[in-house]
């Protein structure tokens, strides 16, 4: 019974419902029209990808705050987004 709720779990994880049909979004392969925009949006994209290139584990965030004197860490995840790492110093 274990198995059967922990595999329709999994199912239930899976993008079965998502549309890959969909066409891409009209700027996604576009300039902006204004330059100063336009320079904008590639500064922040660099910033993004920046970002994603340089993030570090959970796991090694956890540790760091346990090494450093933290206990009971623990991280939660919001709106599958954002992490919230929290203790309690010793």
């Amino acid at each position: 019974m274990r198995y059967l709720a922990f595999a329709l779990l999994l199912l239930a994880a899976q993008p079965i419902l998502a549309d890959s049909s969909l066409p891409p979004a009209y700027w996604s392969n576009r300039q902006l029209p204004d330059p100063k925009q336009e320079a904008q949006a590639q500064a922040l994209m660099q910033y993004y990808w920046a970002t994603i290139e340089n993030c570090v584990a959970p796991e090694v965030v956890l540790q760091a705050m346990r090494d450093s004197g933290f206990r009971d860490v623990r991280c939660s995840v919001g709106l599958d987004l954002f992490r919230c790492y929290a203790g309690r110093k010793r």
